[in-house]
């Protein structure tokens, strides 16, 4: 016989289509099986049932991060941290003290360099982090993930082409050691492969430890296909649930595997930090750039694989940040499935940045479903990095959430963890007091970006996403209301408690 619990005096939000709140829910076997008043479950409640009180607390569905790079968010957490950094100085010095508390001869590794407020106004170079001293190999990422740079024992270590455009190269046309992408990917796969499994496996329970502790129940890790199977491996002990992208356009090798994903995250274009998101108009900081189209003149390419991916049923989510970016995605899209599909296509787009009216009405149309990060509008305040790229005028045009949802379109929250932290409640936060006050949207079309639409991206609306009979019953207990809250707090609600099936995963 199946154990029942019974949840009671608090308010369930339910986030279902009817906007259905009750103060007791109960469950079993995994998944909800009533919802109402405590006088309407007390029938239920019998001995050796447990009863678990609320206290009035705010009882909600899971929250889902919709794009997050798992395996790299817990090995961030293990290793030198870069983000605050302001000199090449103390990089360097960060760099030599990491070697000391951590000897080995394995890669030291650095994340989240900001070259914004570094006082050099770039990413160091191989001859920069050489000044460090030490005998390992080296390696630094900015901050979006999108360059890197390695010091002269790590240009020893990795393979590239020296005639790659991606790697940078000095007036004697030797590599620098700075990797933009492509190169960048290659550089980074081969530093992560270059990890043992127990290191990789410790990164990812403590990236779902901390997931777990925000809220989060499930979560869209985008991983290369040589850490899937790892993941999978792994997933059933995790506290959340991994709906896992393919980080990969190779049809052959994910049709072999039976992943039913491709694409997930593989870039159309980069990002503004690195100047390498597609836009149509100049970079307000670099008017001889206008970023880069990965696939440029390889649109026959694309169309052709996403015809083979609708003959096999398989979702795609492409990284696509500019508007022309998404231009190049849309039309590949209507070119495969026609510009008035007669139902919804629910293919993806990666982040959706920078669209224009016309490609949120044609996107609409289409019935495609976009991830978005909600925290990257604070990179649109004086002195962030997207209005130093693009200027005022249209950094205003960034995430237009409110005329996302006014055309319908379904808009799930993500993170891109770890270029910003898993944390949905600042997510909605900053959805709901973004910066661009026309584009504002309300509390309750913020949480379903975390909630609903977020089962909707992942195709596990029947199961996931909302509290109803039958689904599962994966909860997140809340110590203020956020429906009630005023907006400037809602970042300092607390998360008490987190659950799966019903069974605690967290406790505050």
């Amino acid at each position: 016989m199946c154990k029942l619990s019974v949840f009671k005096n608090g308010r369930i939000v339910t986030m279902d289509q009817k906007g259905l709140e009750v103060d007791c829910i109960a469950i079993e076997d995994g998944k909800v099986k009533a919802l109402g008043s405590f006088n309407e479950l007390r029938g239920l409640v019998e001995k050796g049932v447990e009863v678990h009180d609320l206290q009035g607390m705010t009882v909600m569905p899971g929250f889902t991060d919709c794009h997050v790079h798992l395996i790299m968010t817990g090995l961030r957490a293990q290793q030198l941290e870069l983000r605050e950094a302001t000199s090449f100085d103390e990089i360097v010095d960060k760099i030599r003290c990491w070697n000391k508390a951590n000897p080995g001869n394995e890669w030291v590794v650095g994340w989240g360099v900001d070259d914004n407020i570094l006082h050099e106004k770039r990413m160091p170079c191989a001859r920069d982090l050489d000044k460090a001293e030490i005998d390992r190999p080296v390696w630094v990422l900015r901050m979006d993930g999108n360059s890197s740079a390695v010091n002269s024992k790590g240009l020893e270590k990795v393979h590239f082409s020296k005639d790659d455009f991606s790697v940078l190269k000095d007036n004697d046309g030797k590599p620098t050691g700075i990797f933009k992408v492509p190169a960048n990917f290659a550089v980074r796969l081969e530093v992560l492969n270059s990890l043992d499994k127990k290191t990789k496996q410790m990164a990812v329970q403590w990236a779902a430890d901390f997931a777990s502790s925000k809220g989060i129940t499930s979560v869209h890790p985008m991983e290369y296909l040589v850490d899937i199977p790892f993941l999978d491996e792994i997933s059933d002990d995790l506290p959340v649930r991994l709906q896992i992208y393919a980080r990969s356009d190779d049809l052959e090798k994910i049709l072999k595997n039976n992943y039913r994903t491709i694409g997930g995250d593989v870039l159309l274009d980069g990002t503004f930090g690195c100047h390498t998101a597609a836009i149509s108009m100049p970079y307000a900081d670099n008017l001889s750039e206008h970023g880069q189209l990965y696939y440029e003149n390889r649109e026959t390419f694309l169309v052709g694989l996403l015809e083979r991916a609708r003959i096999k049923h398989l979702q795609s989510a492409f990284h696509s940040i500019g508007d022309r970016a998404i231009e190049m995605h849309i039309s590949i899209l209507e070119r495969v499935f026609g510009e008035r599909p007669e139902a919804p296509i629910k293919h993806r787009i990666e982040h959706f940045v920078l669209p224009n009216d016309d490609q949120i009405e044609r996107t609409a149309r289409l019935g495609v479903m976009v991830s978005v990060a909600p925290l990257s509008i604070r990179n649109c305040c004086k002195g962030g990095i997207y209005r130093q790229r693009l200027g005022p005028k249209i950094v205003k045009k960034v995430l237009p959430l409110r005329k996302m949802f006014e055309h319908g379109i379904i808009v799930g929250g993500n993170s891109d963890s770890p270029v910003y932290e898993m944390n949905p409640l600042i997510g909605i936060h900053e959805a709901v007091n973004s910066i661009n006050e026309a584009q504002r949207v309300n509390i309750k079309d913020a949480l379903t970006m975390y909630t609903l639409n977020g089962a909707k991206l992942s195709l596990r609306e029947d199961h996931l996403g909302s509290l109803e009979v039958g689904k599962l019953a994966d909860m997140t207990v809340l110590k203020q209301d956020p429906l009630k809250a005023s907006p400037r707090e809602i970042k300092n609600i607390e998360v008490m408690m987190t659950l799966i099936g019903g069974k605690i995963k967290y406790k505050r």
